[in-house]
């Protein structure tokens, strides 16, 4: 199951504990070379895996954010399949929390590139039958620089849940398949889980 929020994510806490236990160790033994490393790393870790809790909205037919950052562009989706679509594509902010969470609440149909496949993305499918897909897009990197997710296919996500780490990724796309009502637009700052992207529309 997709792991809670807090002010930390829980991933991040045993590194926390270990650098910390470096820290009291290097300053009990006066290895001041030891210690001021370990202070550096331990901000890093804070840094990287802060999780702060947010607002999510009372609509239960939102798009919320994935991710922290800002608004590039708002665009026909091509890759829709004859179906009406959206693509926003939201430029990740380098100092944002790492969380990715769920723009939708429903149920997860694939992870591609995050376990499954060679694209980053998550596909949930709504009650209503909607496919909204989040895609992670990022230079060339190593495997632990790569997007992750902590979920399966088959499981069910609530809307804004923390579902995984973007890392590395520089973009991300949110492409919504269906009718929506954008409520963003392009250059907006936005935070994943709490601020609406739009609203799918069902007549």
């Amino acid at each position: 199951m997709a792991r809670e929020s807090g002010l930390l994510a829980g991933e991040g806490w045993w590194l926390v504990i270990a650098l910390l236990a470096v820290s009291a160790l290097a300053a009990a033994f006066s290895l001041p070379w030891l210690a001021l490393p370990a202070l550096v790393l331990l901000l890093v870790v804070l840094a990287l895996f802060r999780d702060p809790p947010r607002q999510i909205p009372s609509s239960p037919l939102a798009v919320v954010s994935p991710v922290d950052g800002r608004v590039l562009s708002v665009e026909v989706d091509a890759r829709s399949g004859g179906q009406p679509g959206t693509v926003i594509e939201i430029e990740v902010a380098a100092f944002g929390a790492w969380s990715i969470r769920a723009p939708v609440e429903g149920k997860v149909m694939g992870l591609r590139g995050l376990t499954e496949g060679p694209e980053r993305g998550l596909w949930l499918q709504t009650d209503e039958q909607d496919d909204v897909v989040t895609e992670l897009i990022g230079r060339s990197s190593p495997y632990w620089a790569r997007p992750v997710a902590f979920v399966k296919t088959g499981e069910r996500l609530g809307q804004g849940q923390r579902f995984g780490y973007r890392r590395w990724a520089r973009l991300a796309r949110v492409h919504c398949h269906g009718k929506i009502s954008v409520q963003v637009r392009v250059g907006d700052r936005v935070h994943a889980g709490s601020d609406m992207l739009a609203t799918l529309v069902h007549d």
